[in-house]
């Protein structure tokens, strides 16, 4: 299986044999090591993000019922902006199975960190 702690990449196609066992596995994983978050910074003062406040823990029925950080936009800081949006390209590739998969990927695009806000976030107590 491919991937680490915060799940894996496997293109297994659903009917390959070792499909149930990879799927279930990943499953597993999840459980035990939870999902990686989008981006999270916080103060490396506090020993565990639960000792903070002005945010809520919940278990949407939509993830899965996965515990998930609900932290109010209202309490975040913008620390960069998008300067360019992608495009798109179509993808196609055939799987074990014979299978023919086709998809779109980004490709450009832009993003530019701003990094006194990003230094501000670091650095709050």
């Amino acid at each position: 299986m491919e991937g680490g702690a915060y799940g894996n990449t496997d293109r297994i196609a659903a009917g390959h044999p070792e499909f149930k066992a990879r799927y279930l596995a990943g499953m597993e994983e999840t459980r035990v090591f939870g999902k990686r978050p989008d981006l999270l910074l916080f103060a490396a003062g506090f020993a565990a993000i639960a000792s903070g406040s002005g945010y809520s823990i919940e278990t949407p029925a939509k993830s899965q019922e996965k515990s998930t950080i609900m932290i109010p936009i209202t309490q975040g800081l913008q620390v960069g902006k998008a300067t360019g949006l992608p495009t798109f390209a179509a993808e196609h590739r055939t799987t074990e199975l014979g299978r023919h998969d086709a998809y779109v990927v980004p490709c450009g695009g832009g993003f530019v960190l701003e990094p006194s806000k990003v230094q501000q976030v670091l650095l709050a107590h």
